[in-house]
């Protein structure tokens, strides 16, 4: 006669019945396989019902913390660890243990669809915009957030809105450009842009003697041949203080010299 364990395991009980039974439970085997047991969740504890309450609640606790990583600048690399704790903290709480959002969901949340798609339906009324972008780096990653800025009553007046994030194998003038003009005619705004913003650094604007191999030109050329161009007022002080401090003549007196 067998028997079988809560472990899963076949206990022979044919010589000694009970005793077989209590002499099994006492064994390693049997209360390693007891813990095993009692650690493992059932697969379907891992997955949420589509339409469910606790899905909507879950998708809320993510959207949630991805716009708190965002408001006060943590990092997306946070977001690997931030789920995981707050399970281990609120244990028994259904909507921590199902809540999956590190930095890749987390990317996407803040850039989602559906709110590129709001812009683009606001963009629709929008007869004129500016486009502007700067790399960050992380690491060894170059991101480059794209961002329109254009003027909406409806709205409240001046709107800034992201409309694209996406990392750059390199910094040159050519591959921005190609970027931004990529961005524009997949979001049909291409013929709606007549300004670009940046800081003054060479690769955007060429220095002081422009030229055309910079982003700006390049922008000139496949965006719109009038477009405007805005530098950014605190680097273009800072260059004024930097290069008049250059310019200024320092008297030296001959008798303070002697005194020293």
């Amino acid at each position: 006669m067998n028997s079988r364990g809560s472990a899963g395991t076949h206990v022979s009980v044919a010589h000694r019945g009970a005793l077989d039974l209590e002499h099994h439970l006492k064994t390693t085997k049997h209360q390693m396989g007891v813990r095993g047991v009692e650690n493992s969740g059932s697969l379907s504890g891992y997955f949420i019902q589509p339409g469910s309450r606790i899905q909507s609640n879950v998708t809320a606790g993510e959207g949630t913390l991805a716009f708190h990583a965002v408001k006060h600048h943590f990092s997306y690399l946070s977001m690997d660890c931030t789920p995981g704790l707050m399970k281990q903290v609120y244990s028994d709480s259904e909507i921590a243990r199902k809540m999956t959002c590190a930095r890749t969901k987390t990317e996407a949340i803040v850039i989602a669809p559906h709110g590129v798609e709001m812009v683009m339906e606001a963009m629709r009324s929008i007869s004129h915009c500016g486009v502007s972008t700067d790399a960050s780096n992380h690491g060894s990653v170059k991101m480059f957030p794209l961002l329109i800025q254009y003027f909406d009553w409806k709205s409240g007046g001046l709107q800034t809105k992201v409309i694209d994030l996406q990392s750059l194998a390199d910094e040159t003038a050519a591959m921005i450009a190609s970027y931004i003009t990529g961005i524009l005619e997949d979001k049909d705004i291409l013929q709606k842009c007549v300004a670009f913003s940046g800081d003054n650094c060479n690769t955007n604007f060429g220095g002081l003697r422009r030229g055309d191999g910079n982003v700006f030109a390049n922008l000139k050329r496949s965006v719109n041949p009038n477009l405007i161009g805005i530098g950014c007022p605190a680097h273009i002080l800072n260059n004024c203080i930097q290069h008049g401090a250059d310019r200024l003549s320092v008297g030296i007196d001959s008798n303070r010299v002697e005194d020293i």
